[in-house]
């Protein structure tokens, strides 16, 4: 597809990922829609430990292999000062829009549309990123959706989005392995 092909390839355990988010979106919809879940005190922990159980994983497994290789560089400068200037400039969006008034589904809509715009272009930058398209195309459609769900709905919404995006993302980097194996298979 023409695009650049540098970052380690991905395999069978970043689809899981994407799929356990699928699953916390799924989550979040049965929570959001079962009356006796969304008042229970429970409810928002079970979503937040299925949300985090990924990240700590993750860290768990670099902090692992950090132990076991020797010493090397720890991630890409660019990819460093791309989030420093996506979270940096996300939080000041969201002062800058509480300094307005502005009411937190149009804070968190038009955060969730600028961000999910930076992850598109960060999405087409490079072959093994371009699975979280899905993923972009959910901040995107949370930020233009936000403002019109009422806000009870907000989490069957959300969940619905993460689930239909996480499933997307899934699908394209399935394709891309399989793709990848195919053609290492075939030279």
């Amino acid at each position: 597809m023409g695009m650049p092909n540098t970052l380690a390839p991905l395999g069978p355990a970043d689809v899981h990922a994407r799929l356990w988010l699928a699953f916390s979106g799924a989550l979040l919809v049965t929570i959001s829609i079962t009356p006796s879940l969304a008042h229970s005190r429970i409810a928002p922990f079970l979503f937040l430990a299925c949300w985090l159980v990924l990240p700590l994983r993750g860290a768990v497994l670099r902090f692992y292999h950090r132990r076991k290789e020797p010493a090397k560089s720890s991630g890409n400068f660019g990819e460093r000062l791309y989030a420093a200037i996506v979270v940096s400039s996300g939080a000041s969006f969201v002062v800058w829009a509480r300094h307005l008034a502005l009411s937190w589904p149009v804070t968190l809509g038009a955060l969730l549309f600028i961000e999910g715009l930076a992850s598109v272009i960060a999405s087409l930058t490079e072959w093994w990123r371009l699975s979280t398209i899905g993923l972009s195309l959910v901040a995107i459609t949370c930020g233009l959706g936000f403002p019109f769900v009422p806000w009870n709905d907000i989490g069957a919404f959300f969940g619905a989005a993460i689930i239909l995006g996480s499933l997307i993302s899934a699908g394209i980097l399935h394709w891309q392995i399989r793709r990848t194996v195919t053609r290492v298979s075939v030279a």
